[in-house]
Protein backbone atom coordinates (compact mmCIF):
# COMPACT_ATOMS: atom_id res chain seq x y z
CA UNK A 1 0.00 0.00 0.00
CA UNK A 2 0.97 3.84 -0.61
CA UNK A 3 0.09 5.26 3.05
CA UNK A 4 0.71 9.26 3.75
CA UNK A 5 0.72 9.25 7.12
CA UNK A 6 0.32 13.51 7.83
CA UNK A 7 2.02 14.53 11.66
CA UNK A 8 2.58 18.25 12.06
CA UNK A 9 5.51 17.45 13.99
CA UNK A 10 6.84 14.27 12.58
CA UNK A 11 10.70 14.00 13.03
CA UNK A 12 13.55 12.14 10.78
CA UNK A 13 16.94 10.77 11.61
CA UNK A 14 17.92 14.68 11.39
CA UNK A 15 16.42 15.03 14.85
CA UNK A 16 16.42 14.46 18.42
CA UNK A 17 12.85 13.56 18.77
CA UNK A 18 11.52 11.60 15.57
CA UNK A 19 8.97 9.21 17.39
CA UNK A 20 5.86 7.24 15.96
CA UNK A 21 5.82 8.56 12.79
CA UNK A 22 9.24 7.32 11.67
CA UNK A 23 9.57 4.54 13.41
CA UNK A 24 5.72 3.31 12.08
CA UNK A 25 6.88 4.22 8.72
CA UNK A 26 10.13 2.25 9.00
CA UNK A 27 8.21 -0.89 10.23
CA UNK A 28 5.27 -0.73 7.60
CA UNK A 29 8.38 -0.30 4.67
CA UNK A 30 9.91 -3.06 6.12
CA UNK A 31 6.36 -5.17 5.16
CA UNK A 32 6.55 -4.02 1.63
CA UNK A 33 4.90 -0.76 1.95
CA UNK A 34 5.42 2.50 1.15
CA UNK A 35 4.76 4.89 4.05
CA UNK A 36 4.72 8.96 3.05
CA UNK A 37 5.83 11.18 5.88
CA UNK A 38 3.71 14.67 5.81
CA UNK A 39 5.22 17.09 8.12
CA UNK A 40 5.76 20.89 8.48
CA UNK A 41 8.70 22.54 7.87
CA UNK A 42 9.06 24.06 11.23
CA UNK A 43 7.82 23.64 14.76
CA UNK A 44 9.64 24.47 18.03
CA UNK A 45 10.49 20.77 18.83
CA UNK A 46 12.92 20.77 15.93
CA UNK A 47 16.65 20.72 16.26
CA UNK A 48 17.41 21.04 12.09
CA UNK A 49 14.41 23.35 10.50
CA UNK A 50 14.04 22.55 7.08
CA UNK A 51 15.19 25.24 4.61
CA UNK A 52 12.92 25.23 2.12
CA UNK A 53 11.68 28.09 -0.24
CA UNK A 54 8.91 26.27 -2.09
CA UNK A 55 5.54 24.97 -0.71
CA UNK A 56 6.79 21.52 -0.53
CA UNK A 57 9.51 20.19 -0.49
CA UNK A 58 10.46 16.16 -0.60
CA UNK A 59 13.37 14.17 0.21
CA UNK A 60 13.98 10.48 1.15
CA UNK A 61 15.94 9.88 4.47
CA UNK A 62 16.87 6.53 5.95
CA UNK A 63 14.97 4.75 3.14
CA UNK A 64 11.87 6.89 4.04
CA UNK A 65 10.27 9.62 2.23
CA UNK A 66 9.17 12.79 3.65
CA UNK A 67 7.20 15.58 2.36
CA UNK A 68 7.77 19.21 4.29
CA UNK A 69 4.91 21.80 3.68
CA UNK A 70 6.13 24.81 4.50
CA UNK A 71 4.79 26.91 7.34
CA UNK A 72 5.91 30.09 9.22
CA UNK A 73 8.36 30.49 11.83
CA UNK A 74 7.61 30.91 15.50
CA UNK A 75 8.77 31.31 19.54
CA UNK A 76 6.78 30.18 22.40
CA UNK A 77 2.78 29.11 22.78
CA UNK A 78 1.05 32.06 21.62
CA UNK A 79 -1.20 32.81 18.49
CA UNK A 80 1.53 32.79 16.02
CA UNK A 81 2.14 28.82 16.94
CA UNK A 82 -1.66 28.45 16.25
CA UNK A 83 -0.77 30.20 13.33
CA UNK A 84 1.81 27.64 12.18
CA UNK A 85 -0.67 24.49 12.97
CA UNK A 86 -3.74 26.53 10.64
CA UNK A 87 -0.80 27.04 8.35
CA UNK A 88 -0.14 23.25 8.07
CA UNK A 89 -3.91 21.75 7.66
CA UNK A 90 -4.40 25.16 5.44
CA UNK A 91 -1.88 23.91 2.84
CA UNK A 92 -2.64 20.15 3.34
CA UNK A 93 -6.15 20.72 1.98
CA UNK A 94 -4.80 23.34 -0.64
CA UNK A 95 -2.14 21.73 -2.35
CA UNK A 96 -2.82 18.97 -4.50
CA UNK A 97 0.67 16.62 -3.91
CA UNK A 98 -0.49 14.16 -6.40
CA UNK A 99 -0.60 16.12 -9.23
CA UNK A 100 0.94 19.13 -8.78
CA UNK A 101 4.43 17.91 -6.77
CA UNK A 102 3.94 13.77 -8.69
CA UNK A 103 3.63 11.95 -4.72
CA UNK A 104 2.37 8.73 -4.98
CA UNK A 105 -1.47 8.58 -4.82
CA UNK A 106 -2.40 7.27 -1.25
CA UNK A 107 -4.26 4.04 -0.56
CA UNK A 108 -4.47 5.11 2.93
CA UNK A 109 -4.56 8.37 4.31
CA UNK A 110 -3.49 8.84 8.43
CA UNK A 111 -4.09 11.88 10.28
CA UNK A 112 -2.29 12.47 13.48
CA UNK A 113 -3.74 14.66 15.86
CA UNK A 114 -1.03 16.22 16.84
CA UNK A 115 -3.95 18.78 16.46
CA UNK A 116 -7.01 18.46 14.23
CA UNK A 117 -6.69 20.98 11.84
CA UNK A 118 -5.12 18.78 9.09
CA UNK A 119 -8.34 16.48 9.06
CA UNK A 120 -10.00 18.42 6.83
CA UNK A 121 -7.41 18.22 3.45
CA UNK A 122 -7.28 14.51 5.14
CA UNK A 123 -11.44 14.26 4.32
CA UNK A 124 -10.99 15.98 0.58
CA UNK A 125 -8.26 13.70 -0.46
CA UNK A 126 -9.24 10.64 0.39
CA UNK A 127 -12.46 10.90 -1.52
CA UNK A 128 -10.53 12.59 -4.12
CA UNK A 129 -8.25 9.52 -4.80
CA UNK A 130 -10.65 7.15 -3.26
CA UNK A 131 -8.10 6.40 -0.57
CA UNK A 132 -9.30 4.91 3.37
CA UNK A 133 -9.44 7.49 5.65
CA UNK A 134 -7.85 7.01 9.57
CA UNK A 135 -7.44 10.01 12.22
CA UNK A 136 -5.20 9.17 14.68
CA UNK A 137 -5.51 10.13 18.47
CA UNK A 138 -2.61 10.83 20.16
CA UNK A 139 -4.11 13.66 22.45
CA UNK A 140 -8.02 14.14 22.89
CA UNK A 141 -8.79 18.35 21.51
CA UNK A 142 -9.77 20.08 22.86
CA UNK A 143 -10.17 18.27 26.55
CA UNK A 144 -6.46 18.32 26.67
CA UNK A 145 -6.13 22.22 26.25
CA UNK A 146 -9.15 22.46 28.93
CA UNK A 147 -7.97 19.83 31.94
CA UNK A 148 -4.39 20.53 30.97
CA UNK A 149 -4.16 24.30 30.37
CA UNK A 150 -7.25 25.61 32.52
CA UNK A 151 -8.56 26.60 29.26
CA UNK A 152 -12.37 26.93 29.02
CA UNK A 153 -14.09 24.61 27.07
CA UNK A 154 -16.06 28.23 25.90
CA UNK A 155 -13.07 29.94 24.64
CA UNK A 156 -13.26 30.04 20.80
CA UNK A 157 -10.26 27.70 20.56
CA UNK A 158 -11.90 25.05 22.59
CA UNK A 159 -14.95 25.53 20.32
CA UNK A 160 -12.68 25.35 17.20
CA UNK A 161 -11.32 22.36 18.04
CA UNK A 162 -14.30 21.11 19.12
CA UNK A 163 -15.91 21.22 15.85
CA UNK A 164 -12.72 19.58 14.17
CA UNK A 165 -13.08 16.58 16.47
CA UNK A 166 -16.67 15.75 15.93
CA UNK A 167 -16.01 16.39 12.34
CA UNK A 168 -13.47 13.38 11.98
CA UNK A 169 -15.27 11.24 14.20
CA UNK A 170 -17.82 11.40 11.67
CA UNK A 171 -15.68 10.99 8.82
CA UNK A 172 -13.23 8.70 9.19
CA UNK A 173 -12.71 5.19 8.38
CA UNK A 174 -11.35 4.28 11.33
CA UNK A 175 -9.77 6.11 14.32
CA UNK A 176 -6.70 4.86 16.17
CA UNK A 177 -6.34 5.79 19.40
CA UNK A 178 -3.26 5.85 21.84
CA UNK A 179 -5.35 5.51 24.38
CA UNK A 180 -6.81 2.56 25.64
CA UNK A 181 -10.06 4.03 27.76
CA UNK A 182 -11.20 6.77 25.33
CA UNK A 183 -13.89 4.80 23.76
CA UNK A 184 -16.89 5.99 25.37
CA UNK A 185 -15.86 9.57 25.14
CA UNK A 186 -15.63 9.49 20.87
CA UNK A 187 -18.38 7.12 20.44
CA UNK A 188 -20.90 10.06 22.77
CA UNK A 189 -19.29 12.57 20.02
CA UNK A 190 -20.52 10.60 17.28
CA UNK A 191 -17.83 7.76 16.76
CA UNK A 192 -19.59 4.68 15.47
CA UNK A 193 -18.20 2.10 17.73
CA UNK A 194 -16.52 -0.53 15.53
CA UNK A 195 -14.19 2.45 14.07
CA UNK A 196 -12.93 2.41 17.20
CA UNK A 197 -9.21 0.73 17.10
CA UNK A 198 -6.20 0.86 20.20
CA UNK A 199 -2.71 1.07 18.74
CA UNK A 200 -0.42 2.35 21.58
CA UNK A 201 2.59 3.80 21.14
CA UNK A 202 5.56 1.63 20.85
CA UNK A 203 9.31 1.65 20.67
CA UNK A 204 11.90 0.25 17.95
CA UNK A 205 13.33 -2.73 18.85
CA UNK A 206 16.73 -1.28 17.25
CA UNK A 207 16.85 1.47 20.24
CA UNK A 208 19.21 -0.17 22.37
CA UNK A 209 21.56 -1.02 18.86
CA UNK A 210 24.07 1.03 17.58
CA UNK A 211 24.27 3.57 20.83
CA UNK A 212 26.70 5.82 22.39
CA UNK A 213 28.48 6.19 25.62
CA UNK A 214 26.79 8.87 28.07
CA UNK A 215 27.89 11.93 27.99
CA UNK A 216 27.13 11.76 31.64
CA UNK A 217 29.57 8.47 32.10
CA UNK A 218 32.26 10.08 34.83
CA UNK A 219 29.76 12.03 36.56
CA UNK A 220 27.02 9.00 37.40
CA UNK A 221 29.77 6.53 37.63
CA UNK A 222 31.45 8.07 39.81
CA UNK A 223 28.14 7.68 42.09
CA UNK A 224 27.56 4.13 41.76
CA UNK A 225 31.22 3.79 42.55
CA UNK A 226 30.53 5.05 45.95
CA UNK A 227 27.69 2.71 46.46
CA UNK A 228 24.76 4.82 45.43
CA UNK A 229 20.82 4.14 44.43
CA UNK A 230 20.31 6.14 41.65
CA UNK A 231 16.92 7.32 40.91
CA UNK A 232 16.89 8.89 37.60
CA UNK A 233 14.28 11.25 35.08
CA UNK A 234 15.36 11.65 31.77
CA UNK A 235 12.81 14.24 29.40
CA UNK A 236 11.18 17.12 29.14
CA UNK A 237 11.63 19.65 32.38
CA UNK A 238 7.76 21.22 31.87
CA UNK A 239 4.31 21.59 33.85
CA UNK A 240 3.31 18.65 32.50
CA UNK A 241 6.01 16.62 34.06
CA UNK A 242 4.83 17.69 37.66
CA UNK A 243 9.00 17.27 38.73
CA UNK A 244 8.03 19.73 42.20
CA UNK A 245 6.78 16.58 43.73
CA UNK A 246 10.14 15.11 43.16
CA UNK A 247 12.48 17.76 44.00
CA UNK A 248 10.14 17.61 47.23
CA UNK A 249 10.64 13.92 47.91
CA UNK A 250 14.55 14.22 47.57
CA UNK A 251 14.64 17.01 50.15
CA UNK A 252 12.78 14.84 52.39
CA UNK A 253 15.01 11.90 52.25
CA UNK A 254 17.94 14.19 53.03
CA UNK A 255 16.23 15.48 55.58
CA UNK A 256 15.96 11.97 57.11
CA UNK A 257 19.65 11.93 56.30
CA UNK A 258 19.37 8.91 53.94
CA UNK A 259 22.82 9.61 52.02
CA UNK A 260 22.78 6.45 50.10
CA UNK A 261 20.11 7.77 47.53
CA UNK A 262 20.96 10.45 44.41
CA UNK A 263 18.01 11.85 42.15
CA UNK A 264 19.71 12.42 38.40
CA UNK A 265 17.25 14.64 36.36
CA UNK A 266 18.35 14.98 33.05
CA UNK A 267 17.04 16.85 30.10
CA UNK A 268 15.53 20.65 30.00
CA UNK A 269 12.45 22.40 29.64
CA UNK A 270 10.20 25.46 30.73
CA UNK A 271 10.31 24.53 34.33
CA UNK A 272 14.34 23.57 34.83
CA UNK A 273 15.49 27.08 36.23
CA UNK A 274 12.75 26.91 38.48
CA UNK A 275 13.50 23.50 40.23
CA UNK A 276 16.85 24.27 40.27
CA UNK A 277 16.70 27.58 41.86
CA UNK A 278 14.45 25.47 44.70
CA UNK A 279 16.99 22.60 44.94
CA UNK A 280 19.69 25.41 45.81
CA UNK A 281 17.52 27.18 48.19
CA UNK A 282 16.61 24.57 50.14
CA UNK A 283 20.44 23.03 50.10
CA UNK A 284 19.03 19.76 48.87
CA UNK A 285 22.29 18.37 47.78
CA UNK A 286 20.99 14.94 46.66
CA UNK A 287 20.08 16.06 42.89
CA UNK A 288 22.05 16.29 39.91
CA UNK A 289 20.74 18.61 37.06
CA UNK A 290 22.15 17.77 33.68
CA UNK A 291 21.20 18.99 30.10
CA UNK A 292 19.88 16.83 27.61
CA UNK A 293 21.54 14.40 25.75
CA UNK A 294 21.48 12.95 22.21
CA UNK A 295 19.02 10.05 21.83
CA UNK A 296 21.63 7.68 21.61
CA UNK A 297 23.38 8.34 24.89
CA UNK A 298 19.89 7.26 26.28
CA UNK A 299 20.26 3.53 26.75
CA UNK A 300 23.86 3.81 28.33
CA UNK A 301 22.65 6.58 30.43
CA UNK A 302 20.11 4.23 32.04
CA UNK A 303 22.22 1.50 32.38
CA UNK A 304 23.65 4.06 35.34
CA UNK A 305 19.98 3.55 36.70
CA UNK A 306 18.64 1.54 39.69
CA UNK A 307 15.18 3.28 39.66
CA UNK A 308 13.04 5.48 37.04
CA UNK A 309 10.44 8.00 36.99
CA UNK A 310 7.66 8.53 34.94
CA UNK A 311 5.63 12.36 36.53
CA UNK A 312 1.89 14.00 35.39
CA UNK A 313 -0.41 15.75 37.08
CA UNK A 314 -3.53 13.54 38.20
CA UNK A 315 -6.29 14.71 36.07
CA UNK A 316 -9.34 12.95 34.94
CA UNK A 317 -7.73 13.45 31.13
CA UNK A 318 -5.48 10.28 32.07
CA UNK A 319 -9.03 7.71 32.64
CA UNK A 320 -8.99 7.76 29.02
CA UNK A 321 -5.32 6.22 29.35
CA UNK A 322 -1.66 6.90 29.03
CA UNK A 323 1.03 6.08 26.49
CA UNK A 324 4.31 7.81 26.76
CA UNK A 325 7.04 7.35 25.18
CA UNK A 326 9.40 7.18 28.19
CA UNK A 327 7.84 4.29 29.70
CA UNK A 328 8.54 1.98 26.67
CA UNK A 329 11.86 3.23 26.84
CA UNK A 330 12.32 2.73 30.44
CA UNK A 331 10.90 -0.87 30.42
CA UNK A 332 13.27 -1.49 27.22
CA UNK A 333 16.13 -0.67 29.88
CA UNK A 334 14.67 -3.30 31.81
CA UNK A 335 14.64 -0.74 34.98
CA UNK A 336 11.96 -0.67 37.01
CA UNK A 337 9.52 2.54 37.41
CA UNK A 338 7.71 4.84 39.80
CA UNK A 339 5.31 6.72 38.20
CA UNK A 340 3.19 9.29 39.57
CA UNK A 341 0.03 8.87 37.08
CA UNK A 342 -3.05 7.73 38.17
CA UNK A 343 -4.49 6.04 34.92
CA UNK A 344 -6.44 2.40 34.14
CA UNK A 345 -5.13 -0.06 32.02
CA UNK A 346 -1.81 1.56 32.31
CA UNK A 347 1.27 -0.37 30.52
CA UNK A 348 3.06 -0.72 33.70
CA UNK A 349 0.62 -2.21 36.15
CA UNK A 350 0.11 -4.49 33.32
CA UNK A 351 3.40 -5.58 32.73
CA UNK A 352 4.07 -5.71 37.10
CA UNK A 353 7.38 -3.40 35.88
CA UNK A 354 7.35 -1.06 38.94
CA UNK A 355 4.96 0.94 41.10
CA UNK A 356 2.38 3.24 40.03
CA UNK A 357 1.55 5.57 43.28
CA UNK A 358 -1.48 7.76 41.57
CA UNK A 359 -0.24 10.41 43.72
CA UNK A 360 2.32 13.80 43.78
CA UNK A 361 2.85 13.63 47.42
CA UNK A 362 6.44 14.22 48.04
CA UNK A 363 6.32 11.71 51.04
CA UNK A 364 4.40 8.66 49.41
CA UNK A 365 7.46 9.11 46.48
CA UNK A 366 10.43 9.60 49.01
CA UNK A 367 9.00 6.51 50.91
CA UNK A 368 8.44 4.74 47.77
CA UNK A 369 11.75 5.25 46.55
CA UNK A 370 12.90 4.55 49.99
CA UNK A 371 11.28 1.15 50.36
CA UNK A 372 13.19 0.32 46.58
CA UNK A 373 16.45 1.33 47.63
CA UNK A 374 15.76 -1.02 50.02
CA UNK A 375 14.71 -4.54 48.36
CA UNK A 376 17.50 -6.69 47.37
CA UNK A 377 18.97 -6.07 43.78
CA UNK A 378 17.60 -9.85 42.82
CA UNK A 379 14.27 -8.00 42.98
CA UNK A 380 14.74 -5.23 40.85
CA UNK A 381 16.00 -6.95 38.68
CA UNK A 382 12.92 -9.55 38.18
CA UNK A 383 10.66 -6.22 38.59
CA UNK A 384 13.08 -4.95 35.10
CA UNK A 385 12.89 -7.88 33.14
CA UNK A 386 8.91 -8.53 33.66
CA UNK A 387 8.67 -4.72 31.87
CA UNK A 388 11.64 -5.99 28.86
CA UNK A 389 9.40 -9.05 28.72
CA UNK A 390 6.27 -7.05 28.24
CA UNK A 391 7.51 -4.42 25.87
CA UNK A 392 8.84 -7.15 23.42
CA UNK A 393 5.51 -8.88 23.27
CA UNK A 394 2.88 -5.64 23.12
CA UNK A 395 4.69 -2.90 22.12
CA UNK A 396 7.89 -3.57 19.90
CA UNK A 397 7.37 -1.16 16.55
CA UNK A 398 7.05 -4.32 14.32
CA UNK A 399 4.28 -5.38 16.32
CA UNK A 400 2.18 -1.97 15.67
CA UNK A 401 2.67 -1.87 12.20
CA UNK A 402 1.05 -5.00 11.94
CA UNK A 403 -1.67 -3.81 13.88
CA UNK A 404 -1.97 -0.78 11.53
CA UNK A 405 -1.86 -3.07 8.52
CA UNK A 406 -4.88 -5.00 9.83
CA UNK A 407 -7.01 -1.87 10.75
CA UNK A 408 -6.89 -0.44 7.14
CA UNK A 409 -7.11 -3.63 5.55
CA UNK A 410 -10.54 -4.02 7.10
CA UNK A 411 -12.08 -0.93 5.78
CA UNK A 412 -13.93 -1.53 2.86
CA UNK A 413 -12.98 -0.57 -0.62
CA UNK A 414 -15.77 1.55 -1.07
CA UNK A 415 -15.45 3.56 1.86
CA UNK A 416 -15.30 6.93 0.72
Amino acid sequence: MNIWYAHHYAGSKLEATYGRPYNLAKSLAEKGNNCRIIAASFHHLMRAPVVQNNSVHSEKLDGINFTWLKTPEYQGNGLKRIMNMISFGYRFRTLDLLNEYEIEKPDAIIISSAHPFHIIGGIHWAKRYKAKLIFEVRDIWPLSLIQLLGISSFHPLSLILSWFEKKAYKQADAVVSLLPNAKTHMTELGLKSDKFNYIPNGIDAQTFENTQPSSYRDIIGELKNEGKFIFMYTGAHGIPNALVPLIKAAELIQQKGDKNIEFVLIGDGSCKQDLQNYAQNHQINNIHFLDAIPRAEIPDTLNFADLVFIGGRNLPLYKFGVSPNKMFEYMLAGKPILMTISSPNNPLELAQAGTCIGSNDPIIIANTVLQYANRPRSDMEVIGERGLEYVKKHHLYNILAQQYIDVIEKIPLNSQ
